[in-house]
């Protein structure tokens, strides 16, 4: 997970004083959060009516040689030699593509992997760049972008199908305010002696669909930060959807054949490969990354439920046998819980189901370390941190948003004391880079039947 942002500033606005500059403080502040190994940024001027384009990326490294961003990429050869860089801003991951990458190797960062295929598709395309749609659809795995051609004047950015990295969007309400885009919200009531001009920038946050790309045409002259950007939806100018479309008819007859077996088998292989891609060729931090270490390199938010579960089991298979997996387990202070369980207030199903989960865990997969990790949340943390978490899941569309956001926020965090049986646990942080979860798996493996 990284931090990117953008921002776009008009003539008046940069004659106004130091507002932009300001805004761009909490950009980095609230991205550089998400992305401590590395932090960057780059500043294009732009002709009339526009200012300038800024900008700025803070990089968690998982692959690959180290790489900051905002990333400059050279013009095509076949551009003239005064030809300006275009600059790329990633936050996403590339299990493998539509150009033949089956699965990115040791050695491959995804950025500049992104990089080489933009540039190569520039060299050998008419029009630099023409090919960005094709070439976004064709990523496999999940990802938010922001890409400046210097060439044609585009900002380009958008979110893989399914949304699943964050991108959000303050656009202009008024000819002279700046267009942002940011990987999160920044937080307004954290700066309490804020100008009202400031003020206004941090508030009015949308988040990016995840209907299409989106680019913004910064070299027509006339036009003002208050345009709409030009939408590509799935299924135009080769962005190619990566799903079909859903079969509504009803079969008449039954289709499940006499032998699941075969099935089971190859969901399990598919499962496996999924698991494994997310976890391998990673640098986890210590020693270089990939020699067995008792330390950590993945952490799973686990309640002990079948979808945690599953995953466990996958990633002892995927994982060599001298590295310690984190179970990470949350639980909210609350006086419904079991009386007289050893938990206390923290007694909560998924505390209960999570100590049964790694019982069978430590039986079922011998030569493992399994670390429950037991998250304890009193009121008084969730008052604490609540607002910070509500605008890092801005726009906070719902209710669930909230309180699932609050776990995985404390989940992340990774703080709290190590399950002992029959012993008084001791004080843990996770030193994990990867953190699994299976939201959505209960409904795929049948947790609801």
């Amino acid at each position: 997970m990284c931090g990117i942002h953008a921002i776009i500033t008009s003539v008046a606005r940069a004659d106004s004083g130091g507002i932009c500059e300001e805004l761009i403080g909490h950009l980095k502040d609230v991205n550089s959060r998400r992305g401590p190994d590395f932090s960057s940024s780059a500043r294009v001027e732009l002709n009339a009516p526009f200012g300038s384009l800024q900008l700025g990326g803070s990089v968690l490294h998982l692959r690959g040689e180290p790489t900051s961003q905002p990333l400059r990429i050279d013009p095509p050869v076949s551009a003239n030699t005064s030809a300006p860089n275009s600059w790329l801003l990633w936050n996403g991951e590339i299990f493998s593509t539509d150009e033949g990458i089956s699965s990115p190797g040791i050695s491959d960062n995804d950025t500049m992997l992104l990089a080489r295929m933009l540039s190569s598709s520039a060299e050998s395309s008419e029009y630099p760049y023409d090919n960005i749609p094709r070439i976004m659809a064709g990523i496999r795995g999940p990802w938010a972008f922001i890409f400046w051609d210097g060439l044609t004047k585009r900002l380009w950015f958008g979110r893989d199908y399914f949304g699943r990295r964050s991108l959000v969007w303050r656009r202009g309400q008024a000819l002279d305010e700046p267009f942002v885009l940011s990987s999160a919200v920044p937080i307004s009531n954290e700066a309490p002696h804020i100008s009202d001009s400031l003020g206004r920038l941090l508030r009015g946050w949308e988040e990016v669909p995840a209907d299409g790309l989106y680019y913004l045409d910064l070299s027509s002259e006339g036009r003002n930060l208050c345009s709409e950007a030009i939408k590509i939806k799935w299924g135009e100018e080769g962005l190619v959807s990566p799903v079909s479309e859903m079969n509504t008819d009803v079969p008449t007859e039954t289709i499940i054949s006499q032998s699941t077996e075969p099935l089971i088998l190859r969901f399990l292989s598919t499962f496996e490969a999924s698991v494994r891609r997310r976890v391998e060729f990673c640098h986890y931090g210590h020693d270089g990354g990939q020699a067995e270490t008792k330390v950590p390199p993945v952490a799973i938010l686990f309640s002990g439920g079948i979808d945690s579960m599953m995953i466990a089991t996958i990633l002892h298979r995927v994982l060599p046998g001298g590295m310690a997996i984190d179970l990470i387990n949350v639980a909210f202070a609350s006086p419904k819980v079991v009386q007289g369980h050893t938990e206390g207030l923290y007694a909560t199903p998924d505390r209960i189901t999570a100590i049964d989960g790694l019982k069978e865990l430590e039986f079922a997969c011998l030569g493992r370390t399994w670390n429950l990790v037991k998250v304890n949340v009193d009121s008084s943390e969730v008052l604490q941190h609540r607002e910070r978490v509500r605008s890092l899941i801005a726009p906070l569309d719902s209710v669930l948003d909230d309180s699932i956001g609050l776990a995985i926020w404390f989940a992340a965090r990774g703080r709290g004391v190590l399950h002992q049986s029959g012993e008084e646990g001791v004080l843990y942080e996770t030193s994990a880079r990867i953190l699994l979860l299976g939201m959505g798996a209960d409904e795929q493996l049948g947790g609801y039947s």
